[in-house]
C-alpha cells in the first residue's frame, strides 16, 4: 500500500468512527460559556454566617478531571466565596443560605397536605435524610479509621 492509499484509508475509517458527541462541548462548559462574566449572585459566606447581595466574576478550572465554572467574590469582610455555575449539587449557597432554606420551608409548608405533595415532596424529605444519615455514618466512619 503506498501513502495515498494508506491516507485514504485512514480517512474513510475515521470518517466510519467518528464519534460525534466529541464535537459537541460538554454541558456544563456550554452552562459556564452561556453565564455573563460578571453577574449580581446572592451568596452565604461560611466565615460570616451570612447572606449577601454581590458582583461575582466568573473563574473556571478542571477540578477531578472534570470542567468546573464557577463565580468568584468576596463578601463585605474579605472572605472568599464561590458560587457553582456548572454543578449546582455542589454549590454551598443552596445548602447553607438562611434565606433560601427560610423560602423553601414557607413554600413546602403552602404545599403540605395538598393533592400531590407526598409523591413530590415526600420522596425528597425521604432521600435528603437518608443522605443526611449517609454523611454522618461516612464522617464517623472517617473520624474512627483514619
Amino acid at each position: 500500500m503506498n501513502d495515498i492509499e494508506l491516507r485514504a484509508a485512514e480517512e474513510q475509517f475515521e470518517e466510519e468512527h467518528h464519534d460525534a458527541r466529541k464535537d459537541k462541548p460538554e454541558k456544563a462548559v456550554r452552562i459556564y460559556n452561556d453565564s455573563p462574566l460578571l453577574a449580581p449572585v446572592d451568596i452565604y459566606c461560611m466565615n460570616c454566617k451570612k447572606d449577601y447581595k454581590r458582583v461575582a466574576v466568573k473563574r473556571h478550572g478542571i477540578d477531578r478531571g472534570k470542567f468546573r465554572g464557577v463565580y468568584y467574590t468576596v463578601c463585605p469582610q474579605d472572605h472568599k466565596v464561590l458560587r457553582e455555575i456548572t454543578d449546582k449539587r455542589r454549590d454551598p449557597y443552596i445548602k447553607n443560605s438562611v434565606l433560601l432554606n427560610k423560602e423553601w420551608r414557607q413554600i413546602k409548608g403552602d404545599f403540605k397536605g395538598q393533592e400531590g405533595y407526598e409523591e413530590k415532596w415526600g420522596k425528597m424529605e425521604r432521600e435528603e435524610k437518608d443522605l443526611v444519615q449517609e454523611k454522618k455514618l461516612r464522617d464517623n466512619f472517617i473520624k474512627k479509621y483514619v
